[in-house]
């Protein structure tokens, strides 16, 4: 639900902050004997899970921009 509200520009910060509480609790949880793996073609196994966790460490620091819904 937090990457919905993100994207629809609605208390962005809070929800960017708890997407990336989602994240970190997924890597710890699942991920954690990939933390320093590379993949096959060379590339950080957690790619696409590190680039959730910095959008959303970025966009909690940034917030919504011009588009967004009224607080």
């Amino acid at each position: 639900m937090a990457p919905l509200i993100v994207i629809l520009g609605y208390q962005t910060h809070i929800s960017a902050l708890l997407t990336d509480f989602n994240m970190l609790v997924v890597i710890a949880m699942v991920h954690s004997h990939e933390l320093i793996a590379l993949g096959s073609n060379g590339v950080w196994s957690l790619e696409l899970q590190g680039f959730f966790l910095f959008v959303g460490v970025a966009v909690s620091f940034i917030g919504p921009g011009r588009y967004k819904l009224k607080n």
